[in-house]
């Protein structure tokens, strides 16, 4: 979201009732009393609130809380101020107390101003950089506390909370926005970013609800934004009730709230499809699986559909979303034909967009995957060596040599060979593979019975310098069981 500085600084204005009483992040209120404290709402913004609180039983109101430890301006047992920059010692970990002591005492309430505290802001932005929410936050309280006004304009909205949603800091984001305090739909969609980011839901609607008791009206943004949240904390149900919420209050969907939509769907599959091996055998719990994630597959269609009405044009994202939701389908054997084709009606369909859809790598090795997950792996080849054709040209990634070299896996004994040969193309087009990849070639030879082929893979690994992972050791313990030998297998679970 786009938001740097403010025009209104960290403390004037009226707060919401849950946000006064100093730092305290967020008092418990009565959802359906808590808009009477404020101005009337614009309606909108009050039928949006009260839709989302029907949405989730009203349990948003509270934010997310942490344990905070003792702050950093209580005594130390440090007796002495650092000797070297303050940047270094931010990076060491250095207490925000022993810090402060390298610098110059806050000027008095009158004659403090940006200019005299500029060591102090200095200060702030190497704790940002270095992770230091909470000790970054405290520091600008102390600044205001100081007679600093305007400091909640002075820093970058944007910087504090892109940190945040690195470190899936959502606490410290509700904190930083509390302390802000500025009714700006721009702030409160970089807050839903960082719930998003950290998969939480929950916080998500809690951000949304603090939106419409400050009176800001949701944009698109905002309802994307919090679909997305819904989508990858597996919460599909409520990503479409969002959604259609979003409709009602005549906000416009773009692709991009569709794309995050059909990731929900997309991610739903991928649950209901985790743990189903190519060859599981039908029992009646498949057959319930088959025809849920059947229901789920109708629905992305129904979807794409939806767009086409409304004149949103899909995108890559949206049609790449839809190849992965049809190629995880593919591993249930009631679906996988019909997934399989309607993957690639997909893919049709993008390359018949004469250039305005290119099929990217990502689409390539989704598309390969769902040959092998419907058994199909001489498909998945051919699709691969399609793709050394393409024009305009695709760069082949990791993950499409992965998914290729795994697709020589059904057939090893007689696609060990091809499966070297997309090695060599691999190191050919001087695409540094990883540690799974080394285990997937690891695969396809021990399936071939090659075990010394094997081993001089994993020796490549070893001269490369790259530490083996579970799925190496694993690998490793496959291919000695296969062989009958125990003692390998127990050399490697040592």
């Amino acid at each position: 979201a786009a938001g740097g500085s403010n025009p209104k600084d960290g403390g004037g204005g009226a707060k919401p009732p849950a946000m006064r009483g100093g730092t305290k992040l967020y008092t418990p209120v009565d959802p359906s009393t808590a808009v009477a404290t404020h101005e009337p709402l614009d309606p909108r913004v009050r039928g949006a609130r009260k839709s989302l609180l029907r949405t989730i039983g009203g349990s948003a109101t509270h934010p997310p809380s942490h344990q905070s430890s003792s702050s950093s301006f209580s005594s130390s047992s440090s007796s002495q101020a650092a000797s070297f920059p303050l940047s270094e010692g931010v990076r060491r970990g250095m207490p925000l107390l022993k810090l402060l002591e390298g610098l110059p005492q806050f000027p008095s309430a009158q004659d403090i101003n940006f200019t005299s505290v500029a060591a102090h802001l200095q200060l702030y932005d190497s704790l940002v950089e270095a992770g230091r929410m909470h000790n970054a936050l405290e520091l600008l309280r102390a600044l205001k506390k100081a007679g600093l006004h305007g400091v909640g304009w002075k820093v970058s909205n944007k910087v504090f909370l892109r940190q945040c949603a690195r470190r899936n800091a959502v606490a410290v984001a509700f904190e930083f926005v509390a302390f802000i305090d500025y009714p700006d739909v721009r702030l409160y969609n970089m807050l839903l970013s960082v719930c998003a980011a950290a998969c939480d839901s929950r916080s998500g609607f809690a951000a949304f609800v603090l939106m419409c008791d400050a009176g800001v009206s949701p944009d698109c943004r905002a309802y994307t934004t919090l679909i997305s949240a819904c989508a990858k904390s597996g919460d599909l149900e409520k990503a479409f009730e969002t959604f259609r919420r979003m409709v009602e209050d005549g906000v416009e969907p773009t692709v991009v709230t569709y794309g995050a939509v059909m990731d929900a769907l997309s991610r739903r599959v991928l649950e209901m499809t985790s743990g189903v091996g190519v060859k599981a055998s039908p029992t009646a719990a498949a057959a319930a699986a088959a025809e849920e994630v059947g229901s789920l597959l109708t629905r992305c269609f129904e979807l794409r559909n939806e767009m086409r009405d409304r004149g949103v044009v899909p995108d890559e994202c949206v049609l790449n979303s839809l190849v992965i939701a049809c190629g995880r389908a593919a591993v249930l054997k009631p679906l996988a034909a019909d997934a399989l084709e309607k993957a690639f009606g997909v893919f049709s369909d993008m390359e018949r967009s004469h250039s305005r859809l290119s099929c990217d790598a990502y689409t390539y090795a989704s598309l390969i995957k769902a040959c092998v997950n419907a058994g199909d792996s001489r498909r998945g080849l051919q699709l691969y060596a399609q793709m050394g054709n393409a024009r305009p040209p695709v760069k082949r990634t990791a993950p499409v040599f992965g998914a290729a070299i795994h697709a020589c896996a059904s057939n090893a004994v007689t696609d060990l060979p091809r499966a070297l040969e997309i090695w060599e193309d691999m190191r050919r087009e001087r695409v540094a593979p990883d540690a799974m990849l080394f285990a997937t070639l690891m695969d396809v030879a021990g399936r071939a019975g090659e075990r010394g082929v094997a081993a001089q893979v994993l020796s490549e690994m070893e001269r490369e310098g790259i530490a083996p992972t579970e799925e190496v050791f694993s690998t490793m313990a496959g291919i000695a069981a296969r062989d009958g030998d125990i003692v390998g297998v127990e050399s490697v679970l040592q």
